[in-house]
């Protein structure tokens, strides 16, 4: 009897061993849109990230092995009565605040001046991190914006952000309406960029900025990419297969093959309906096909995570926190869809570091 469990004891602890080499060791985590910095900037606070109750904090940074993040501010823009909510000014200031909180408080979580910055920050272990900006209607026409923008550290802008503005716009050839009764009028398909928004785009290709064109429709997807000849790097930061599921954010196979054309990246997103389109909770399972379908299309190397954690979404099911917990799940996910070790290392962080390294 004795023998007997000695005996199922040793394989109980070899199979545990086995599952544990399994995981791959020290992949970490990067994310191209990571949205915890919309709720700092609500609430006025530089230091919310201390707080452990929300989807997103420096401890679970730090525990799912946070290499890259980029950091992306989308403010509350309208109410029915006061069209304009917030200026730049108060976004300026708060990301300035945001970069002396760090740098005072949080030694391992760092600001990437450069390139050279950057690859030093790794080196040592800890989190680097970078601005976004999610929409550009707080230029407000006012392009020279852009250099205080850069100055403080915002290295990549989302073009459009659901509404038509200055930069972005409906043709004149349309009349139908798409706005909702006190809003602009909602971005879609038709949408063109302006002549004042190609002169913003060529401001931010001089500054070598990232382009985002997440949320914009076919026509000013196409009009952008077009525009830029890849002078400059393009981002889908959080957006998901068409093909699997038809949101109006996800991307058609020929966008796709586009940004890869580009030697851009796409960033999966969490948010349910732009994973799976019945009522059905969708998992981590579901996640991972959109992943698997861009590496069949273009490979590997054009795909990370663009979670947009923290922003206005409904994330899916293993996707409740930033932590150590998720990314060993993703880890699991795509190893049982057939992702080599390799494969998973890029797709996690090294594909988002090596763009970064090569700005």
């Amino acid at each position: 009897m004795l023998l007997n469990y000695c005996f199922y004891v040793s394989i109980f602890w070899i199979l545990m061993i086995s599952s544990c080499r399994s995981i791959p060791q020290k992949v970490g985590f990067s994310d191209l849109h990571n949205s915890a910095i919309s709720r700092l900037f609500n609430q006025k606070n530089e230091a919310g990230l201390e707080d452990t109750t929300f989807t997103v904090s420096r401890l679970g940074i730090r525990k799912a092995g946070g290499q890259l993040f980029v950091f992306s501010l989308g403010v509350n823009r309208f109410d029915m009565q006061n069209p304009k909510t917030v200026d730049i000014s108060e976004v300026l200031q708060f990301l300035h605040n945001f970069r002396n909180y760090t740098a005072q408080n949080y030694p391992n979580l760092v600001f990437a001046e450069n390139k050279t910055h950057l690859r030093k920050i790794l080196q040592q272990g800890k989190t680097a991190y970078v601005f976004g900006l999610e929409g550009t209607y707080l230029l407000e026409n006012k392009i020279h914006y852009l250099d205080s923008l850069y100055t403080v550290g915002v290295r990549k802008i989302t073009f459009g952000h659901r509404f038509h503005n200055q930069f972005i716009s409906k043709p004149e050839s349309r009349n139908n309406s798409t706005s909702i009764k006190g809003f602009p009028e909602l971005l879609d398909d038709y949408s063109v960029i302006s002549d004042e928004g190609r002169k913003l785009l060529e401001k931010m290709i001089e500054k070598q900025m990232i382009i985002g064109v997440s949320h914009l429709g076919k026509t000013a997807f196409q009009e952008i990419l077009d525009f830029n000849q890849g002078r400059t790097k393009i981002v889908a930061g959080h957006s998901n297969v068409k093909k699997i599921c038809s949101s109006t954010r996800n991307l058609t196979d020929n966008q796709i093959r586009q940004i890869a054309e580009n030697k851009g990246l796409i960033g999966i997103c969490l948010h349910q309906p732009m994973v799976w389109n019945t009522k059905e909770k969708a998992d981590l399972q579901k996640v991972i096909r959109h992943v698997r379908h861009i590496c069949n299309l273009v490979g590997a190397k054009f795909v990370t995570f663009g979670t947009d954690f923290e922003g206005r979404i409904s994330p899916v099911k293993g996707a409740e926190k930033l932590n150590a917990n998720f990314v060993q799940n993703l880890v699991l996910e795509m190893q049982k869809q057939g992702f080599s070790h390799r494969e998973i290392r890029q797709i996690l962080s090294q594909n988002m570091i090596h763009f970064f390294l090569n700005l």
